[in-house]
């Protein structure tokens, strides 16, 4: 959680986690109590800015709709609800990590799964969508997916 001064509301007074009003002993401002005096300890109001959440939402696969915790990093730019923001989560088929374009909010990801790594959508500058790392290959590859078979060793 971070905190930012919020200057359009007045100062308040300080208090105790019991509600009880303190204020300094004198006007030199070294001590406080909750004993009344002529110096109120005034403080600036704060908002409470988000920047981990850790919550449940509901993810839509092919199989169905599917409650998981998700754990949602950074304050965002405003713009989105989720840009400029981060998101991991687990799935039926693994972990999930994903980045909000700021200003936009467009999703960009890498899917950890037994099968590899995939980055879903991702079409890079030579046309490349996913990568997939493994003994096997992928199991529904598509145009432009590039495999790394890591059986074989090094050939020289």
């Amino acid at each position: 959680m971070q905190a930012q001064r919020n200057d359009s509301l007045p100062m308040v007074q300080y208090t105790t986690r019991d509600g009880a009003l303190l204020f300094w002993t004198d006007e030199y401002q070294k001590e406080m109590h909750t004993a009344e005096t002529d110096y109120p300890v005034m403080v600036y109001q704060y908002d409470a800015i988000p920047v981990m959440q850790m919550q449940f939402e509901e993810i839509t696969d092919s199989v169905g709709t599917l409650r998981v915790p998700t754990i949602t990093l950074g304050r965002g730019d405003g713009a989105t609800p989720l840009s400029s923001k981060g998101r991991i989560y687990k799935d039926r088929k693994g972990m999930v990590v994903e980045y909000f374009k700021s200003n936009s909010g467009d999703r960009l990801a890498v899917t950890i799964t037994d099968e590899g790594i995939e980055v879903p959508g991702n079409t890079g500058a030579k046309g490349l969508r996913n990568i997939a790392v493994g003994p096997t290959p992928p199991t529904n590859p598509q145009n432009n997916d590039l495999w790394i078979d890591t059986t074989g060793g090094v050939t020289p």
